[in-house]
C-alpha cells in the first residue's frame, strides 16, 4: 500500500518522533476529583463558553442538556409493569434517563480526554458511540 502513496505526501506526514524535552510542560485535561473543580469556577467555565464560538457554544449547550436528562425521574420501580422495569433507576427506584455519549475520535486528543474519562467513571452516560478515526492499517 505504501508504494503507491505519492512520496511528497510521506515526506510532508510520515514524519520521525522526536524525543520529547526535559522541560515540557504535560498538557491534560481538568481532574473533575479535585475539591475546586467541584465549586462555582467549574459551572463558570462552562457558563462562559456559551458565548466563546461555536464548538464551546455547543459543549455548553450540551452540558445544560445533559444536566436537565440527569435530574429527570420516571416512575418509581413499584409502579411498574414486570415487562416495563428495563432501564436505569437511581438508588431510590425511580427511573433515570439513559444517556448514549457520541463523540469523534478526535476529542480524545482535544483535551477533552479526561472529561470523557470523568463522565464514564462516575456514570454519568449509559454507553458511548464513538468514531475509530486513529486505527491504522
Amino acid at each position: 500500500m505504501s508504494a503507491n502513496i505519492p512520496g511528497l505526501a510521506t515526506d510532508a506526514v510520515l514524519k520521525e518522533s522526536i524525543p520529547v524535552p526535559d522541560n515540557f510542560e504535560e498538557v491534560k485535561g481538568i481532574d473533575y476529583s479535585k475539591p475546586e473543580s467541584r465549586n462555582s469556577k467549574a459551572k463558570f467555565l462552562v457558563n462562559s463558553m456559551k458565548t466563546m464560538g461555536f464548538q464551546a457554544s455547543s459543549v455548553s449547550k450540551a452540558c445544560d442538556i445533559i444536566d436537565e436528562m440527569r435530574s429527570w425521574r420516571g416512575k418509581h420501580i413499584s409502579e411498574l409493569e414486570d415487562h416495563e422495569k428495563k432501564g436505569e433507576f437511581d438508588d431510590e427506584g425511580y427511573q433515570k434517563t439513559t444517556i448514549f455519549m457520541g463523540f469523534t475520535s478526535n476529542l480524545i486528543s482535544s483535551g477533552l480526554r479526561d472529561t470523557l474519562r470523568y463522565l464514564v467513571q462516575h456514570k454519568m452516560v449509559s454507553a458511548i458511540v464513538s468514531t475509530a478515526g486513529e486505527i491504522k492499517v
